[in-house]
């Protein structure tokens, strides 16, 4: 691989990692400053696993298009460390494993991620990764939350299953 190959990637790594945390974390503080603290053990639940890497995965294939799966298992890791505060590097492995498993809690995460994101972008009719601006990047991809929808959709599909009430299967 050539260092312009090089550059390339890691430059779409960045990329999908600031997309994917500035579109997230925004609805997590939301979350935490409503509710309270996020405890580490529950970001660490199959669901919550399945929810949050899934929604990582939409939002940085949707910022780079032709991102690699190992550039995207860095992008995983890197946002998850910056959303939950917790080390980036456990986060892939307990993916692999709960997937391989096919636990039910975790691929129930994962729909669950891809109903909201879907409900997200029709919301914001986002953009789409070739015309996405410098703006964007700034501040994410996934519209403001103003819609109550969208409220009851986090409130369900990632408020109550962290702090201790099963999610709603829609």
């Amino acid at each position: 691989m050539t260092q312009a190959n090089v550059m390339l990637e890691f430059w779409k790594t960045w990329r999908a990692r600031k997309a994917a945390v500035t579109s997230i974390r925004p609805l997590v503080d939301r979350t935490r400053f409503t509710n309270g603290d996020i405890a580490d053990d529950q970001w660490l639940d199959a669901y919550m696993v399945g929810f949050l890497t899934m929604l990582i995965t939409l939002i940085a294939q949707r910022r780079v298009q032709s991102i690699g799966s190992e550039a995207l298992g860095i992008v995983q890791a890197a946002a998850w460390r910056d959303i939950t505060g917790l080390p980036g590097e456990l986060i892939g492995e307990e993916a692999c494993l709960l997937s391989a498993d096919s636990h039910g809690d975790f691929e129930q995460g994962c729909r669950n991620a891809a109903t909201l994101y879907s409900v997200l972008m029709a919301q914001g009719q986002g953009s789409t990764a070739a015309t996405a601006t410098v703006e964007e990047d700034a501040a994410g991809l996934l519209p403001a939350l103003d819609d109550s929808d969208i409220h009851a959709l986090w409130s369900d599909y990632f408020e109550r299953p962290i702090f201790g009430a099963a999610p709603c299967n829609r």
